[in-house]
């Protein structure tokens, strides 16, 4: 999923699932000159989108927080 960050820079972020259930973002942010990957924990995005007025943002974090949940119980 693509994050609205500033003006055209559109990061992606990545959902992973580990094995116990415990859920994390990554994120390559600018840092200075190149690029560093993030690690953020499952609720900072959701945040981030509720305090920008991002709804479709947060709808979109929803979804694949549901869709993660539901396969770790398949």
């Amino acid at each position: 999923m693509r994050l609205p960050l500033a003006g055209p820079y559109r990061p992606i972020a990545h959902l992973y699932s580990g094995p116990d259930g415990a859920r994390w973002w990554t994120v390559r942010l600018w840092e200075h000159d190149r690029p560093r990957e993030r690690i953020l924990p499952e609720a900072a995005l959701l945040a981030f989108a509720q305090a920008n007025r991002l709804a479709g943002l947060a709808d979109a974090i929803g979804r694949l927080l549901a869709r993660a949940r539901a396969e770790d119980r398949a």
